[in-house]
């Protein structure tokens, strides 16, 4: 399973039904990240950091950042190898386990996939 390509692709999304958590008064978008991988094959597996800047201290640019580190570190790993994968990604992305996240979700995709 050769990795040919991964894309970050951040997005902001108004809810269609806002919410209210205790330390917040209202959400009504939500910020998300979303990885693409591409493989050789044709195929995609799709993951995504989905964050709350009050709660984790992340944010959009913090976690797009970390996720475009991780997309190139990404392309040189063998993503059946998730544990060895995940570790090395866990190394690029401190303070933003969001991104670490997405990557996470990202390759247990492939493994659906092979």
């Amino acid at each position: 399973m050769l990795i040919t390509n991964v894309e970050v692709i951040p997005v902001e999304l108004t809810l269609s039904v806002p919410y209210r958590v205790l330390y917040e008064e209202k959400v009504e978008r939500a910020c998300i990240v979303f990885v693409r991988i591409d493989l050789q094959d044709g195929r995609s597996a799709w993951g995504c950091a989905a964050f709350d800047p009050a709660l984790t201290g992340e944010t959009r640019e913090s976690v797009t950042r970390a996720c475009r580190r991780c997309a190139e570190r990404a392309r040189d790993l063998n993503p059946l190898n998730t544990e060895y994968a995940l570790a090395e990604l866990a190394k690029l992305t401190a303070g933003t386990p969001s991104a670490q996240c997405a990557f996470d979700i990202a390759f247990h995709d492939l493994l659906g996939l092979a």
